[in-house]
C-alpha cells in the first residue's frame, strides 16, 4: 500500500535528508538540482513569500518518491492566483 505524506514545515523537511538522498542515488533523475541540500538551502534564500508543499509517497514506510513543490502567489489585472511550482522555479534546471 502507497501513503501519501505533505512537508509543509522547514524542520521537517531537513529531517528527510538521509532518505532523500538514498532515493536519489538510485534515480534516473540524480542532479545536483533535486539534492536535498539544494532544495533546502534554495528554501532558506529564496522560498520567502511561497508555501512549502513536499509531497513524498512511501510503500511499506519505504521513501519511493519525492515531489519537491511549493505554491507560489502572484497577482495580475487586479487578480490573485496561486500555482504550483517546482521548488528552484525559476533559478534552477
Amino acid at each position: 500500500m502507497h501513503e501519501v505524506y505533505v512537508i509543509s514545515d522547514l524542520e521537517e523537511l531537513q529531517s528527510l535528508q538521509n532518505e532523500w538522498n538514498s532515493l536519489l542515488e538510485k534515480s534516473y533523475a540524480n542532479t545536483i538540482f533535486l539534492a536535498h541540500e539544494w532544495i533546502v538551502d534554495w528554501w532558506k534564500y529564496f522560498g520567502k513569500g511561497k508555501e512549502l508543499l513536499v509531497i513524498l509517497v512511501k510503500k511499506d514506510k519505504m521513501l519511493v518518491g519525492i515531489a519537491p513543490l511549493m505554491i507560489a502567489s502572484s497577482s495580475a489585472f487586479g487578480y490573485k492566483n496561486k500555482k504550483i511550482q517546482f521548488i528552484g522555479h525559476p533559478l534552477s534546471d
